[in-house]
């Protein structure tokens, strides 16, 4: 069979480890509050059943924010649900949902991607979607717009929050002022490459590390990172096809890097 559907990310508050999101393609965000024993919805009734991440506020894990909108795959059979309706907020711990300063109607044919939230000044709030980055500087009662493009994943420096990373396209970029203005990092990843999910680690602040695809063929496009903030990069893994369906990673057919 087809399996329950595609979950886009998994979260876990700070310091709240019984507590658990899940972002589903097609089927809302889902909570668990027993480490993921059993989960249960309150967002059946919202304007899109399309969520691609979840994040809280690290000061109040009740108040949550979803990205809404399927950004990786546009998935959801029904009407235009793939779109997003905006960043919906919860003070309560998900039990009720309110539209932030960041909304659309899904006939804008928008979707979010990652949300972030300040680690020290909870009012700093920035969005990626697929009409660039966004930022909120009063807890999401209004939004400016700070980027345009494509954005499919965003990370903040672990060691300060001042600093966050974006993706689109083939390109990284850096912001210095959380989120205020962005510079591209001159990378050495190929301009063929369609899509980049980063990670960052408290392990080692100075690293990023960068898993690719190839454009269109939508195959793995090597691995690259940096141990300077983004200011040198080098290639790494090349192979086997990390992001294939074979286990061994030999297969060349139905990629999904995209």
């Amino acid at each position: 069979g087809g399996g329950a559907g595609r979950v886009n990310g998994v979260y876990t508050p700070p310091g709240q480890n019984q507590i658990m999101w899940a972002a589903a393609a097609g089927g809302g965000a889902w909570k668990s509050t027993n480490g993921g024993k059993t989960w249960s919805t309150t967002t059946d009734k919202l304007g899109t059943l399309g969520v691609t991440d979840i994040t809280t506020d690290p000061t109040n894990p009740n108040i949550v924010y979803l990205a809404t909108g399927d950004a990786f795959g546009a998935d959801t059979y029904f009407g235009a649900a793939p779109f997003s309706v905006g960043l919906i907020k919860s003070i309560d711990g998900g039990m009720t949902w309110t539209q932030t300063g960041l909304n659309y109607q899904q006939r804008d044919t928008r979707a979010l991607s990652r949300v972030i939230v300040h680690s020290t000044n909870p009012s700093i709030i920035i969005v990626g979607g697929n009409n660039g980055i966004h930022r909120s500087t009063d807890g999401g009662i209004t939004f400016t717009t700070r980027f345009t493009g494509d954005v499919k994943d965003m990370e903040i420096k672990p060691d300060n929050p001042s600093v966050l990373y974006a993706t689109s396209g083939s390109k990284v970029y850096i912001s210095k002022d959380a989120g205020d203005k962005w510079a591209e990092l001159k990378s050495n990843i190929p301009s063929t490459i369609g899509r980049i999910a980063i990670a960052v680690t408290p392990a080692d602040p100075e690293a990023i590390y960068a898993v690719t695809a190839r454009r269109g063929s939508w195959d793995f496009g090597g691995f690259y990172r940096s141990y300077d903030g983004g200011e040198t990069w080098e290639a790494g893994a090349m192979s086997p096809n990390i992001i294939g369906r074979n286990m061994q990673g030999t297969d060349t057919d139905n990629q999904q890097g995209w």
